[in-house]
């Protein structure tokens, strides 16, 4: 539902504790949000899933998800062809 500023991105991940990581490089939409959901549906409400990809659309498309699913997307890292995502799981 909401996403965090990326000036703040450095503090608010150096916060967290992710739950589970789901290394989805390499494929490519709409796989890494579909195994992200699938993830998700396993963990608790509050809980943090990490995702590392590689598709290039993937920021775009877990900023989208995230805004119309019920999980906050509370951090993003973007390291040249590699993005990694902090999703806190919502109710």
């Amino acid at each position: 539902m909401s996403i965090a500023a990326n000036a703040d991105n450095a503090e608010v991940i150096a916060g967290l504790r992710p739950r589970r990581v789901l290394d989805a490089s390499g494929l490519h939409c709409p796989l890494p949000i579909l195994k992200a959901k699938a993830e998700l549906n396993k963990m608790r409400e509050g809980e943090v899933l990490h995702v590392h990809a590689t598709d290039p659309l993937a920021p775009l498309d877990f900023k989208s998800w995230c805004v119309r699913a019920p999980h906050d997307l509370v951090g993003i890292v973007e390291a040249g062809e590699r993005s990694e995502f902090y999703i806190k799981k919502g109710g």
